[in-house]
């Protein structure tokens, strides 16, 4: 499932292997980004009306962390407010994205991680349909707003242990989304 629209089959793509991590700072200018596959196409929740902001994100893994780079198109990039300043606060509540991911084909477990254009971050883990939101990850992340008005960006770095310490997988179901 991707930007929160059920499609069937599910799209899949491959996360490509890179030798150099990105530097987790918010700008999308490393070359470890260049010629991922892009996530895009995301539509309004509960519809299949696209969005009016749309969004691109890229996906890239080295043997430690999965990295994601998120492009949020906001013609008023340069107006965006975070309320939210705690972790694990309602970061849901300001412009944000967010990554549920699954290892496998294991519905029972999943992961879900929150970031908002302030960089504020909220996760929790999920198994068999409860949710631990006390549980915290240690992950890394980064945003840049860019004030002229066009875009924010978000970097993210998820350590792979994470994904892989039940099954040891390689195949992960991931829904990708944004907060407006």
């Amino acid at each position: 499932v991707f930007g929160g629209t059920a499609v069937e089959p599910f799209p899949s793509t491959e996360v490509g292997v890179i030798e150099s991590a990105p530097v987790i700072d918010g700008r999308l200018d490393e070359t470890c980004w260049r010629g991922q596959p892009e996530i895009t196409g995301f539509t309004r929740v509960g519809t299949n009306a696209a969005a009016a902001c749309q969004t691109r994100v890229r996906l890239a893994r080295n043997n430690a962390w999965l990295f994601l780079a998120f492009e949020c198109a906001d013609p008023r990039s340069g107006e965006i407010k975070s309320v939210q300043a705690e972790r694990d606060g309602s970061v849901h509540r300001d412009e944000s994205v967010e990554i549920f991911v699954s290892h496998g084909t294991d519905d029972r477990t999943y992961y879900h991680f929150i970031l908002s254009a302030g960089n504020v971050q909220r996760d929790n883990r999920a198994e068999f349909g409860n949710r631990n939101i006390e549980w915290d990850a240690h992950w890394r992340s980064a945003v840049m707003i860019d004030t002229t008005g066009s875009v924010w960006t978000a970097e993210l770095a998820i350590p792979l242990f994470l994904l892989t310490e039940k099954c040891g997988s390689d195949a992960w179901r991931f829904n990708v989304c944004r907060n407006k």
